[in-house]
Formats: structure tokens, C-alpha cells, sequence
């Protein structure tokens, strides 16, 4: 196990334990990008919170106004919407 830490800790850095063979592939991903294994770290994390954030906030709206849209525009590609 390795331990991945940010190279600039500040007081939200929190280290992850990865097997060997996940470090050594985040070691070369970084080493493409020009950054720290860490710094790399941290990036895919924040895009995957980001995408997991996203959604969310997309079937949150969909839920809220599935039923206007299907009202204004139908529910199909063959129907028409009630006037």
C-alpha cells in the first residue's frame, strides 16, 4: 500500500491509502500531466465529485419539471401536446 499525500497539505488534505499497482499508474498519469502524483490525485477526485454532483442536480430537475415539460411539449416523438 502506498500513501498519497498533496505535496502542499493544507487543513482538507487528507491522505488514501492505494495498492502498489494503482500508485504506479498514478505516478504515470501524473508524470504525463507534469504534476504530482497527489496533485493528480486530487484533481480526479474534485472531477468525480463534480460529476456525482452534476448528477444529481439533473434528476432533481427532472423530477421537478418532468411533468411541465411532457404538459407543454408531450411525451413522444409522435404526440402533441395538450393546448
Amino acid at each position: 500500500m502506498k500513501l498519497i499525500v498533496r505535496s502542499e497539505p493544507t487543513s482538507r488534505s487528507s491522505p488514501s491509502a492505494v495498492d502498489d499497482e494503482t500508485y504506479a499508474e498514478l505516478v504515470r498519469l501524473a508524470a504525463n500531466g507534469a504534476v504530482e502524483p497527489g496533485q493528480f490525485a486530487a484533481r480526479i477526485l474534485t472531477a468525480g465529485i463534480t460529476r456525482a454532483r452534476f448528477g444529481e442536480a439533473a434528476k432533481d430537475f427532472a423530477a421537478e419539471h418532468a411533468a411541465g415539460f411532457a404538459n407543454r411539449f408531450g411525451t413522444g416523438p409522435d404526440r402533441r401536446a395538450a393546448t
